[in-house]
């Protein structure tokens, strides 16, 4: 975790970006926010109507560390990432704010959409033990879909990203 400096922790709206693939970006989900200079990535679940009709709200939903960057095509306002590590857990995930109470406070009660060079020593703190905790998972974790989004289709779960 030593090699980890930048750690980019954001609020979803809806599943399919990250694709089952470990695609980030496939949809164009934060758009140019992709390219900025991360090592690992914590998506986590927002508190609205759409992230709640998924079931993924207030979770972790997926982690991604140490990304490869491949270039989108025109459609895409910044890079797709892959990564050496990552988590793809979904409404199966821990609540978000029982692991990480402080990046919780950011983002659900202060309003942040996401946090990032800002985070404090125990932010990152939180998040670095949330990283450390996916190690030991499989590369792709058993996910349940929910049945809102049709993940078969060649079009997935495209929302206002």
């Amino acid at each position: 975790m030593q090699d980890i400096k930048n750690i980019f922790v954001y609020k979803r709206t809806h599943v399919g970006d990250p694709n089952v693939e470990g695609e980030f970006g496939i949809n164009d989900c934060m758009g140019e926010i992709r390219d900025y200079d991360f090592d690992a990535v914590i998506g986590v679940g927002g508190l609205g109507d759409e992230p709640c009709s998924y079931g993924i709200d207030r979770k972790i939903n997926w982690i991604g560390i140490k990304p490869t960057r491949i270039k989108g095509s025109e459609v895409h306002r910044a890079d797709i990432l892959k990564f050496e590590k990552f988590v793809l857990l979904e409404s199966t995930g821990p609540i978000f704010e029982q692991r990480a109470p402080l990046l919780a406070k950011r983002l659900y009660q202060e309003g942040a959409r996401f946090v990032f060079t800002s985070m404090t020593g125990k932010e990152r703190e939180e998040a670095i033990n949330i990283l450390a905790s996916c190690l030991s998972l499989p590369s792709i974790e058993s996910i349940k879909i929910p049945e809102k989004c049709n993940l078969s289709s060649s079009n997935p779960c495209i929302s206002k990203c």
